[in-house]
């Protein structure tokens, strides 16, 4: 299979193909205990294929924006595959984007069925906080007793929220940091700066991005909680 990167090429007629036909999957990446160095969960990565080529999981999304009840139906369907299919006895990661709010007959169902599961993180993709009433959000996710991530923390020309900040179970640096620590070495002390103040919030700290041994050492460097990143993809067998 070959992989396309042109947003023109992804039409409603394709995705409508991708549900009808369900023409995704999952990849389970492990994250990973600096700790001990074993499996501490695994993030639920959407993927999907259409005519023998792969369909970067970004692109699909974003064609989906355009129409809401589209989005909404690849969100719930992929999301009760994650859960049906995922790793025994490990804690499950998956991502949320708020646009599925704007399906309003949906959202209702879509959060009964976060319900029914046990032992998940709910991870806020970039900007939420731009797309929703966020503390609504929280508020909502809080009566669940739902335990969130603020994704992508340092990544170049995101948006920090405070807000969410305080409030979230677990922050995920971007791969972006080790970019930067890799050009100049003090960033480190950023990262452990960060990870202070999550301690001292009971909060865990994930550092993404691992490809390479060097950024594994950079992390070893550091004092995340967790790692996780392509170098494990193949050092382990996913369910």
């Amino acid at each position: 299979m070959c992989k396309l990167n042109n947003t023109k090429l992804i039409s409603e007629h394709i995705i409508k193909a991708i549900l009808e036909n369900k023409l995704f999957y999952t990849q389970y990446q492990p994250i990973i205990s600096l700790h001990d160095d074993e499996i501490y969960g695994y993030e639920a990565l959407a993927r999907f294929k259409y005519n023998d080529n792969f369909l970067p999981p970004d692109l699909v999304f974003a064609y989906c924006h355009k129409n809401l009840k589209l989005f909404y139906q690849l969100e719930y369907l992929t999301k009760k595959a994650q859960f049906l299919n995922r790793p025994k006895n490990k804690k499950l990661f998956i991502n949320f984007d708020p646009h599925v709010f704007g399906y309003k007959t949906g959202i209702n169902e879509l959060f009964s069925f976060f319900q029914k599961q046990k032992n998940f993180t709910i991870e806020l993709v970039e900007n939420s906080h731009v797309h929703i009433n966020i503390s609504m959000l929280i508020d909502i996710f809080n009566k669940f007793e739902f335990e969130f991530a603020m994704d992508d923390f340092f990544k170049e020309d995101s948006m920090v929220s405070i807000f969410l900040l305080n409030k979230t179970n677990y922050i995920k640096l971007d791969k972006d940091i080790l970019t930067a620590v890799k050009s100049n070495n003090s960033f480190i002390h950023i990262v452990n700066g960060i990870v202070d103040f999550a301690h001292s919030q009971k909060q865990k700290v994930i550092l993404e991005g691992i490809e390479t041994y060097e950024d594994l050492e950079i992390a070893r460097d550091t004092k995340v909680d967790f790692i996780q990143g392509f170098l494990y993809d193949n050092l382990f067998i996913n369910k």
